[in-house]
């Protein structure tokens, strides 16, 4: 990613040599005139330039670390997809987060309104924001005692305040640039040009954000006439002045989405990006995935014509030999059985012996194994040729037996093998069902457990399709208390001067507070709203369809980790601002924390800060939260009126209404197929068909390999025989 940021942050106006210029080319009479404030703002510019930039490195290169995990080699398609809505939940994340941090500053600096001294270093060294009076005691004729002033932006006609800050957050006046006149007794000031889009606020920070950049652009008319002004007070002020023009900003609507008119603060909140410019890879994707293997699915009958024919084959050639077999020992067998009876029944009846049931099974259990082995031992099943005609008669019968053994035994532990391997090992069958209905597949579910299994047509699917959070906050957030109506119908009543309010008084503070809370409400309804649409945006990814349950457990854990991140991300920064305030001693305008007191020596030409005390000794040097009991006190008199209620604090969310939709989330994933695997018992049909046909291959096999493990055996048997006798026969002519 390589993204571009607004063409100020890059431009000469921000750079070490304008800023030189703009430093002494500031209007020393006067401090609201636009050359100091354009300072200020330009050098403030430089620093929120430099922030973004490294907050924007920082995500970039967090997520850049980040592992991307993809179950199978995604299509370019669906990665360019799921990469697409990464990104920019990225992008809204990061603007979002920078966004959160303003609003949270501008929150405090409102309502802690902290005293700014004056850029302006010449003609006068009088702060408007303070006032100086000395009331006398008994202990010595006079004191000198420094008080703080809530005052507002100055009138560019007037010079008068005629907006207090403290009860108006949205007090705003134009800004100008004055000439300066000198006469001999006085001097003075004079409006000379006003400055389009530049707004004085409540704050160097707010007159800031509030202004614009118009005056920059080479299209604008002012450019030409505020620069000219800042070069005449430069060369007045500078002794050798060494003069730089700046380029000015130029407008192209192809490049840039924030228009000449566009306020600082949208620009800014947009964590100052034009655009973000993300590439991605097809190729490097595909090539870090490095697939293993790729399949696909093809529907084919289970038993097609070739397969149906080989098995028919094999049955046939399996019963063949079977019968071939069993034929002509079962006709032998029968007609074994019908001699027996026609010889017992020719036997007169009285040289018949009656036997026991017991006996006469026995005895045909004898004859019949009997017959079983002279039949075993004699057959022959294979023919003459299969030994060869240069083999005399008898040892092709006696080599035919043997092989007719050897073949009996073989088949006998082949099937029971491999009938035994086939009837142990478990058949598993799989059952599909093309695009199934959702109310099909709950009953499948229902039937089949985690058995059933479903792939998803869209692996990727944004949470917002078949999740809906509606965070409920809590009722102050959305009761009139928080509105700026009823707030300033509240504090009509009281003097415009808060300073003129006892500094214990609540009622010096009580426009503050309710301003504090209502920019809390809104900036954490905002902040949580944010992090539900962060949370919606993202990608639940699945190959497979998951179960209701995991489902449910899966979007209830991430819709948890969503709640406790919102408030804990505003805690934090909350309290490092906090802590940043009290660590650098920032003095409030209210005088809660320190105060101005006089020197104790008459020689001395400026005044020392001192830390408010609060109760229980409390310190605001020490401590950042001292407290004291608030209260009303009446003018001209030492009665107080307590306060007995609470301002609510804790404008967490109450509840988060999480709806999580099942059923959307099955039409996203939108299954393609569904299947479950089941292990089948073997049929008794099955076993004698997978007997015969494995009989059918063993009996091809066997007989053909027989005869010559016989014929191998027995020329050993020979050539052994002939090494044993040899020497016998040799020993014995020997003796002859």
């Amino acid at each position: 990613m390589s993204p571009i940021l607004h063409q100020i942050c890059s431009g000469d106006f921000v750079g070490a040599r304008w800023l030189a210029i703009m430093g002494k080319g500031t209007n020393s009479f006067r401090s609201s005139d636009w050359r100091n404030i354009a300072f200020g703002q330009l050098l403030l510019l430089s620093d929120l330039c430099q922030l973004a930039n490294n907050t924007i490195d920082d995500a970039i290169h967090r997520f850049l670390l980040q592992t991307f995990i993809a179950p199978i080699a995604l299509t370019e398609i669906d990665l360019n997809a799921q990469l697409n809505a990464i990104l920019n939940q990225l992008f809204n994340s990061t603007i979002v987060r920078f966004g959160f941090l303003v609003d949270t500053v501008n929150l405090l600096l409102q309502i802690d309104q902290p005293f700014v001294g004056s850029i302006q270093n010449g003609a006068t060294d009088f702060f408007p924001n303070l006032i100086i009076s000395t009331p006398k005691n008994e202990i010595q004729n006079q004191t000198l005692k420094i008080a703080f002033v809530l005052s507002g932006p100055t009138d560019i006609d007037s010079g008068l305040v005629n907006c207090i800050c403290a009860t108006n957050p949205n007090c705003t006046d134009p800004v100008a640039v004055d000439n300066n006149y000198y006469t001999y007794d006085t001097a003075y000031s004079e409006v000379a040009y006003i400055v389009p889009g530049s707004i004085a606020g409540c704050s160097p920070s707010d007159s800031f954000q509030l202004s614009t950049l118009q005056c920059f652009y080479s299209d604008s008319d002012c450019f030409s006439i505020v620069m000219n002004y800042v070069k005449k007070v430069y060369f007045a002020n500078v002794l050798n002045p060494v003069w730089f023009d700046p380029s000015p900003l130029i407008y192209d609507p192809r490049l840039s989405q924030f228009p000449p008119n566009t306020s600082i603060n949208t620009i800014v909140k947009n964590i100052m990006v034009e655009q973000w410019n993300p590439s991605t890879s097809y190729n490097n994707f595909y090539e870090s995935c490095a697939p293993n293997y790729c399949t696909y699915s093809q529907t084919i009958p289970t038993n097609s014509v070739v397969g149906v024919i080989i098995k028919l084959v094999s049955m046939i050639g399996g019963l063949i030999v079977s019968l071939h077999l069993i034929t002509p020992l079962l006709v032998k067998f029968i007609s074994y059985l019908f001699s027996m009876i026609n010889k017992r029944q020719q036997e007169p009846e009285q040289q018949q012996v009656r036997l026991k049931w017991f006996d006469q099974l026995k005895l045909t259990t004898r004859n019949v194994a009997s017959l079983v082995y002279t039949k075993s031992i004699s057959l022959n099943i294979f023919p003459r040729r299969e030994f060869g005609n240069n083999i005399d008669q008898v040892t092709v019968r006696r080599l035919g037996q043997w092989s007719t053994r050897l073949y009996i035994a073989l088949m006998i532990i082949g099937l029971a093998i491999l009938t035994l391997y086939s009837v142990v090992q478990p058949h598993s069958l799989t059952k599909s069902f093309n695009q199934p209905s959702f109310n099909l597949y709950n009953q499948l579910f229902q039937k089949y457990g985690d058995q059933l299994k479903c792939s998803c047509s869209s692996i990727a699917s944004t949470y917002n399709h078949f999740v809906k959070i509606e965070p409920a906050f809590h009722e102050i957030c959305s009761s009139p208390f928080v509105s700026d109506e009823w707030r300033m119908n509240l504090t009509a009543g009281l003097d415009l001067d808060l300073s003129s309010y006892t500094l214990m008084d609540y009622r010096r503070f009580l426009s503050a507070h309710l301003q504090y809370l209502q920019g809390l409400c809104k900036i954490f309804i905002e902040s949580t709203n944010n992090s539900v649409d962060q949370l919606l945006s993202s990608l639940l990814v699945t190959t497979q369809l998951l179960p209701e349950t995991v489902f449910y457990e899966r979007t209830d854990l991430l819709t948890k980790q969503s709640k406790s991140s919102a408030p804990t991300t505003f805690a934090r920064l909350l309290f490092l601002t906090r802590s940043v305030n009290h660590g650098n001693a920032i003095i409030s305008s209210y005088g809660t924390n320190f105060e101005y007191i006089g020197p104790y020596y008459g020689g001395y030409s400026y005044a020392i800060t001192q830390p408010i005390i609060y109760d229980n000794g409390c310190s605001c040097a020490l401590y950042p939260n001292c407290t004291s009991q608030a209260s009303f006190i009446e003018m001209n008199s030492s009665a107080t009126i307590p306060i007995r209620a609470e301002l609510i604090n804790d404008l967490f969310v109450e509840e988060w209404a999480t709806n999580i939709n099942y059923s959307s989330y099955y039409e996203q994933c939108s299954p393609l197929l569904c299947s479950y695997t089941y292990n089948k018992q073997i049929s008794p049909l099955y076993t004698i068909t997978l007997i015969l046909g494995l009989q059918g291959g063993l009996t091809i096999v066997l007989k053909w390999i027989g005869p010559k493990i016989v014929q191998i055996a027995a020329k050993c048997c020979r050539q052994l025989e002939q090494l044993v006798s040899a020497p016998i026969h040799k020993q014995q002519q020997q003796q002859v």
